[in-house]
């Protein structure tokens, strides 16, 4: 009797337990449906990093959620998914858009051939990293590829983490076109893939993860990218030399939310979103890039000898990268075009927006 009276207890203690974690829940649900409060799912391609590093996750996007939440007074969280914990890179518009996730980033070139006209932004020898350069991104989306792309989704920032790519390479150094011949890159996507070509390399598209490895077993045998691919990976341990004065152009790494999600927002929390990521993500990205170019730098000065590794082309030689690209970016004009796509009206758009800012377009 006694053993069964102290089974009786513990079933007892355990129903009490289980009655009131199910009470303080329901209390928490009420207490948030009350108080207005938003949760939402947030994946990134990019590694979260340890505190104090710096990397896209940790130093970008991070802080624009936490500022997100401290301006609604805690009214907007977010559980976030880094290093592509919900699915590989070029699968993150689509667990957007289908809500799997209720916000996350991509860069668009993941989905080749996906949003033609956003290519366009990714054309050879211009963009940098400036805010005016990111400005130049965002209004060509608002006054034009909105018409067209992306339109499933609410996109919140255009096209961040906008170049300039260079060419990384393993154990070759390329100070001339010809030796760029037959040399397996990794290229985002985009326009890049044809501007390899047109130089004489060939263009291997994969996910940045992988790039590591590849390298290591020559599977490749460089790199077009900025250093913001490259510090979160440690890249430098594999790439020996950098050549400058060639500018591959740059990607489309955007932010966006689910279409049903945006809609559900009060006003004023789609009002505070919008400002954080367009207005304070812009700047905050030209930052990153800033701060990633020095660990770049002083990673290979102490791995590679200092200034060993880098290789800046003579303005002769960067004129012939130049004059062999040129033509690509008229042939893809005329390809949309044929495509019943506003090319023609989008590479103005981009004119247009760089005259404004004094920034140099070369088409």
């Amino acid at each position: 009797m006694k053993k069964l009276g102290k089974e009786k207890y513990w079933i007892f203690l355990l129903v009490c337990f289980f009655l009131q974690t199910l009470l303080l829940g329901l209390v928490g649900v009420a207490w948030a449906q009350q108080k207005g409060k938003v949760v939402l799912r947030y994946a990134s391609l990019w590694p979260e990093g340890k505190p104090g590093s710096i990397g896209h996750f940790i130093t970008f996007e991070k802080p624009l959620l936490e500022e997100i939440t401290k301006r609604t007074n805690g009214q907007v969280v977010f559980e976030t998914y880094a290093g592509a914990a919900l699915g590989r890179g070029d699968m993150h518009y689509d667990l957007v858009r289908t809500g799997k996730a209720n916000m996350g980033t991509q860069v668009l070139e993941y989905s080749s051939g996906r949003f033609p006209l956003y290519a366009l932004l990714t054309s050879p020898g211009w963009g940098d990293r400036n805010y005016m350069t990111q400005e130049v991104f965002q209004q060509t989306y608002d006054r034009i590829i909105s018409k067209y792309e992306a339109r499933d989704v609410k996109m919140l920032m255009s096209g961040r983490g906008n170049g300039p790519f260079y060419l990384y390479t393993s154990k070759k150094p390329v100070r001339k076109l010809e030796d760029l011949k037959g040399m397996k890159l990794r290229v985002v996507g985009g326009l890049h893939g044809d501007t390899v070509k047109a130089l004489g390399g060939t263009p291997i598209t994969m996910a940045i993860t992988e790039v590591y490895q590849a390298l290591q077993t020559g599977l490749l045998d460089g790199i077009v990218c900025a250093p913001t691919g490259l510090v979160p990976f440690k890249l430098w341990e594999v790439l020996k030399y950098e050549t400058r004065g060639f500018n591959f152009g740059g990607l489309n790494d955007c932010i966006f939310m689910n279409l049903d999600t945006w809609n559900s927002l009060s006003n004023e929390h789609k009002q505070i979103i919008e400002l954080v990521i367009r207005h304070q993500g812009m700047k905050n990205e030209v930052n990153l890039s800033w701060d990633e170019v020095p660990v770049w730098e002083n990673a290979m000065d102490k791995l590679r000898g200092k200034g060993k590794w880098l290789i800046t082309l003579t303005d002769t030689e960067a004129k012939r990268w130049v004059d062999r690209v040129r033509p690509l970016v008229k042939d893809y004009v005329q390809e949309l075009e044929s495509k019943k796509l506003p090319g023609k009206q989008t590479l103005n758009v981009i004119r247009e927006e760089c005259d404004k800012r004094g920034l140099p377009f070369p088409y």
